[in-house]
């Protein structure tokens, strides 16, 4: 079953190979790098059938400039453009590929001037955690015929 976890380190994970920003935890407002992103994994489901559970992951982006920086919006949009290219339609976590929907960009912050990049994810996981235990290699089977009937 993917975790709210496996997202997170496949957003970051996705960010960190086409970008050389770091990527922080929100709430963090000290001794940043900029540019660099923040990024946020929210989690909601319910109960498909007895074995399988509807997962819906909502992801947030925030893109964040150093203060002052002046003639940074084309960098700005062709950062928005990469990242839209990168979850425009499937993410590869560590155990399968989900699908991408609802993208979305929009402006925050207290001048609006602050990217913040949206998109859901929603799919079908399994329930159940499979064995480890060994499978059988070899079935060893003696059968018997006696006036017809077979004796095991």
């Amino acid at each position: 079953m993917i975790t709210i976890d496996d997202m997170k380190k496949a957003v970051v994970a996705a960010l960190n190979e086409n970008f050389d920003y770091p990527c922080y935890e929100f709430g963090v407002v000290e001794q940043m790098e900029y540019p660099c992103f923040f990024v946020r994994i929210t989690e909601n489901g319910e109960l498909y059938t007895k074995n399988r559970y509807q997962q819906r992951y909502a992801v947030e982006i925030v893109l964040m400039h150093e203060r002052g920086e002046h003639g940074q919006e084309i960098k700005v949009l062709k950062d928005i453009e990469k990242i839209k290219q990168i979850f425009l339609f499937a993410m590869q976590t560590e155990k399968k590929k989900v699908p991408i929907m609802n993208f979305e960009m929009e402006y925050t912050g207290e001048r609006g001037n602050v990217p913040r990049i949206t998109f859901d994810s929603e799919f079908l996981d399994d329930l159940y955690k499979p064995s480890d235990a060994p499978l059988m290699k070899e079935l060893e089977m003696k059968e018997d015929l006696n006036n017809g009937n077979a004796k095991h």
